[in-house]
């Protein structure tokens, strides 16, 4: 009674507004011969909640059953030991710091966010037997919410799941929801060949990896052409959030405009049967492992990086650039003219041509700081 007054209480303090969980994906299962692949759609984390007044989405959580009511799923416990939270069998989260569990309690069990996982849009379940029936579902949920009172304790909202609803009759026919399923795994018919993708070309220097998975054979296209298409607006190509675009060029159709790449690794949607994983490379660092002599040898040991007793001449003005450079020294007087290190500096007719290989520019710009005045590149 107690507990259930504290419910009460709750609502009224909301003023009777209910926060609500995201929508439901629309899932497709399809049989395989000793798996189950699964796929969903991304309207989930489109959702506006108009309780939060934001969009509050946060992962995909996927149960697998062999019954259909997901019982067997419903083991986390509360303190008073009533079974309160399903254990999913995968669980997909955005990357946003929004991970482990949840600070606020259902009767002392707390709601798992997931560990920065980055979002997926199927999952492949080998784990199953051919001939048995099984009963599947993905759940949508979102981050709930937190404060913490003048009391330093923390109050909120817990996160609020999408239904999994499986409805069977009185003859024990099964109807599912959109985002549930029914599925019994078998082999496929004899001589049965899957389509394949024929080739993947990449161009650009881009560093990240793309790799293609076809999760829906019955919806790929014979002899269709894709062009996966990376852009971002940043003078210097380093954004952090790049766009990107999926474009049926035998259609001329554009199956995905401009989606942002959250979180440095993602999953596309489904489209012509086809999911795209997609993995940004990670911040623009130094390769030493490739810096080094080319041609020629020396006995100078060779550095690279930046020099920190020039690090408050150049504050604000130093940019993490992807690219190759090639540094060559040739004889005195031969090499291109520097760019003034400050205002007062004039520029200095080196021994050195610096190639920006990446972009193409035989003569990129450089400071060279002559501290012996003898304009060669040397130990002085």
């Amino acid at each position: 009674l107690f507990r259930r007054k504290k419910t009460v209480q709750q609502i009224y303090n909301a003023n009777y507004r209910f926060a609500k969980p995201p929508e439901k994906p629309i899932l497709k299962a399809i049989p395989g011969d000793g798996k189950v692949t699964l796929f969903w759609d991304d309207r989930a984390e489109k959702t506006f909640d108009a309780f939060y007044q934001r969009v509050n989405f946060e992962g995909y959580r996927i149960y697998r059953s062999t019954e259909p009511n997901f019982i067997e799923n419903k083991i986390i416990t509360d303190a008073f030991g009533k079974a309160t939270y399903r254990d999913p069998i995968a669980q997909y989260d955005l990357v946003d710091n929004e991970k482990g569990l949840h600070p606020i309690d259902v009767n002392g069990a707390l709601f798992y966010l997931g560990n920065d996982t980055g979002l997926k849009h199927s999952f492949v379940d080998s784990t199953v037997q051919n001939g048995q029936t099984y009963y599947y579902a993905v759940s949508a949920y979102d981050k709930g919410f937190t404060t913490i009172n003048i009391e330093g304790s923390f109050e909120g909202i817990p996160p609020s799941e999408t239904t999994t609803i499986l409805k069977q009759d009185i003859n024990g026919i099964v109807t599912s929801d959109i985002n549930t399923a029914v599925i019994t795994p078998t082999a496929p018919a004899a001589g049965y060949v899957p389509p394949q993708i024929q080739s993947f070309q990449g161009s650009g220097p881009g560093t990240g990896k793309v790799s293609l998975t076809i999760l829906d054979p019955d919806s790929v296209k014979n002899f269709r052409t894709y062009r996966l298409k990376f852009s971002e607006n940043s003078i210097y190509h380093n954004a952090e959030i790049p766009q990107y675009s999926l474009i049926n060029i035998s259609s001329n159709d554009t199956l995905i405009n401009n989606a942002k790449l959250i979180g440095g690794s993602i999953q596309t949607a489904v489209k012509n049967g086809i999911t795209i994983d997609i993995k940004n490379d990670t911040t623009v660092s130094i390769d030493f492992d490739n810096s080094k002599w080319i041609n020629g040898n020396s006995n100078y040991i060779v550095q690279v990086g930046f020099d920190s007793r020039f690090q408050a001449a150049y504050q604000g003005r130093r940019i993490f650039y992807p690219a190759d450079f090639e540094i060559q020294i040739t004889e005195p007087g031969m090499g291109d003219l520097s760019y003034p290190s400050s205002t007062f500096s004039q520029p200095i007719q080196s021994n050195i041509i610096i190639k920006n290989i990446t972009d193409g520019n035989d003569h990129q710009q450089f400071i060279f700081r002559d501290e012996n005045k003898n304009t060669l590149f040397d130990d002085g």
